[in-house]
């Protein structure tokens, strides 16, 4: 009789650990996750555009700073110095922008080449 008690006991103790395992597991798989805070004006961008290029005619802006243009092409975007960033595998790439209609019409100046693009939100 002994026996089978001291069996049960251990059963249980194996329960109550694996249970324990699976909270902590549950609890900790989200504590890599980073929180990105966007300011106000980082905001302003996040959305799908169309341009009015045949080469970047929509250009999507995400909230955890990543973007796509060009056929599913993916980069990662900021505002630095009262500029839009977007480095890609290709570089990185500086713009001017302003925002008009009511922040529903961007448009981003390429900094090396004078060259502009026209995007409205979709």
């Amino acid at each position: 009789m002994k026996f089978f008690i001291w069996r049960k006991k251990k059963y249980i103790k194996i329960q109550i650990l694996l249970i324990t395992m699976m909270i902590c597991v549950g609890l900790l798989s989200g504590c890599n996750e980073t929180s990105v805070s966007l300011t106000d004006e980082e905001k302003r961008f996040v959305g799908t555009w169309n341009g009015n290029t045949t080469i970047f005619n929509v250009i999507a802006f995400f909230p955890d700073r990543a973007c796509s243009y060009l056929f599913d092409l993916s980069a990662i975007w900021k505002i630095k110095d009262e500029k839009l960033v977007i480095k890609a595998k290709q570089g990185e790439f500086t713009y001017d922008y302003s925002f008009s209609n009511n922040n529903d019409t961007l448009i981003i100046t390429y900094i090396e080449s004078g060259e502009s693009w026209i995007y409205r939100r979709q």
